[in-house]
């Protein structure tokens, strides 16, 4: 998916000043994360998937900055990396423990418990246990 997307950001930047070209590159990677967001929320990751989704998260924000003349998509990725970062956790107290430390900043308290439900081997109710502010609406666990 990038390397067609790269390819025809190279193929305009000739043709938009430089300030132009930030402010595309940094649009399309808010919607890119946006939308990335919203299918990962959709489904549900065993560890292996966490580690890809947090691969290919990088890469794609990796690919995008390197077509900024100066700084990062790194906040438009925040909330996809933190999402990412929680899927990666060894257990639910791991997830829980980086919460509550702050290492979420861009995620409530409910964000995180939808989060870690979509790991197949942490259990709603751990979950329910561990984060008070997460309301298991029925559906995984």
């Amino acid at each position: 998916m990038i390397c067609p997307l790269r390819a025809s950001l190279l193929e305009v930047r000739p043709l938009l000043r430089e300030a132009c070209m930030e402010r595309l590159v940094h649009a399309i990677g808010d919607a890119l994360a946006q939308a990335v967001e919203g299918a990962v929320l959709g489904k549900t990751f065993n560890e292996m998937g966490a580690i890809l989704l947090c691969d290919h998260t990088r890469r794609l924000s990796d690919a995008l900055s390197s077509l900024l003349v100066s700084g990062s998509t790194r906040a438009e990725f925040s909330r996809l990396n933190q999402i990412a970062f929680l899927l990666n956790a060894g257990s639910v107290a791991e997830a829980a423990s980086i919460f509550m430390s702050g290492g979420t900043a861009g995620l409530t308290g409910a964000d995180v418990g939808r989060v870690l439900t979509l790991r197949i081997d942490f259990s709603a109710a751990e979950v329910r246990d561990l984060l008070p502010d997460f309301e298991d609406d029925g559906g995984q666990g």
